[in-house]
């Protein structure tokens, strides 16, 4: 996979070690497609060429859509990682593969979280309870998977929804994702895994 920036080496042995589908979209076009992902289901209308293909505008009510303090915070961050990392993604041409992989992954979840530009953290081979993960960042919403012992939990996000992390729950380093959502008061210190990176 191409790094379109400058991580450490920490970051980076973690990233070579996601599961796979982790890594089928870098940086910035996570980022990308996140930002509008969160415009899109507020009712943001697109107005460029690959906005307009990957996100239907037939629903779409306006370009100044209300946001909620959460995902104000998210927008901004992931803005901010983006002119930090130096993202330039091409409007002007057809969605990307990697774009559509973006939208599939994330559409049981209600609550998006933001790419975080800085890195993330793993805990392989986690030796806690099992735990639910949701769609959104509430015990209220659906629950889409179950980390179990002996998985391996991934985060590469950041999150502005108070005691809430987003997760992809996988097989194990360079693994498959089995499952993917948010999940609360969850310990994976070194404690609770067999190697920790991050």
């Amino acid at each position: 996979m191409p790094v379109k920036y400058t991580i450490t080496a920490t970051v980076f042995c973690l990233s070579a070690l996601l599961p796979a589908p982790a890594l089928a979209a870098d940086y910035c076009t996570e980022a990308w497609v996140l930002r509008n992902l969160i415009l899109d289901r507020l009712g943001y209308c697109f107005s460029s060429a690959k906005g307009r293909m990957l996100f239907d505008n037939s629903d779409c009510t306006g370009t100044d859509p209300t946001l909620s303090p959460e995902e104000t915070d998210t927008l901004n961050f992931i803005r901010g990682g983006e002119e930090h990392v130096g993202c330039r993604i091409n409007t002007a041409t057809p969605p990307t593969e990697d774009m559509w992989q973006v939208i599939a992954h994330f559409a049981e979840i209600s609550d998006l979280p933001a790419p975080d530009h800085v890195g993330g953290y793993a805990c392989w081979g986690y030796r806690g309870p099992a735990f639910e993960l949701h769609a959104g960042a509430s015990r209220n919403s659906p629950i889409v998977g179950t980390a179990q012992p002996g998985q391996s939990v991934v985060t590469m996000y950041y999150s502005y929804y108070p005691d809430w992390q987003f997760y992809d729950i996988a097989t194990g380093p360079g693994g498959e994702t089995i499952t993917s959502g948010w999940a609360s008061d969850i310990d994976i210190g070194d404690a609770n895994c067999d190697l920790v990176a991050g």
